[in-house]
């Protein structure tokens, strides 16, 4: 069994403003694919995710990943604020309903 690959946050900003949910899953969580996409479909993660209307696949922001692992110094290069719950436990949410953290309770 090979090891996993240790994250920086160099790492992560190289992603780019976005990843998919397994990559971002993997990498919070440490689990392997299959407990990724059982954890997707659960929609309970740390972070917000959005399903892709129609599809398997689910999309996460960087910002989101930035910001639980490494607090404030993860805040969106774009400018976007942090929300003062820290996303304890969002639901999975869909394209259509992708409004900023915080912008409606759970």
């Amino acid at each position: 069994m090979s090891a996993r690959k240790v994250w920086t946050e160099a790492d992560i900003r190289a992603l780019g403003v976005r990843t998919d949910g397994v990559t971002a899953v993997q990498l919070v969580y440490g689990v392997g694919r299959t407990r990724a996409y059982e954890i997707l479909r659960s929609g309970v993660t740390d972070f917000r995710v959005i399903k892709v209307p129609g599809s398997n696949r689910y999309v996460v922001p960087t910002s989101e990943i930035l910001r639980l692992l490494f607090g404030d110094a993860g805040v969106d290069p774009l400018g976007a604020t942090s929300d003062s719950n820290n996303h304890s436990k969002l639901r999975l949410l869909s394209a259509a309903d992708a409004d900023p953290p915080g912008a409606r309770a759970s």
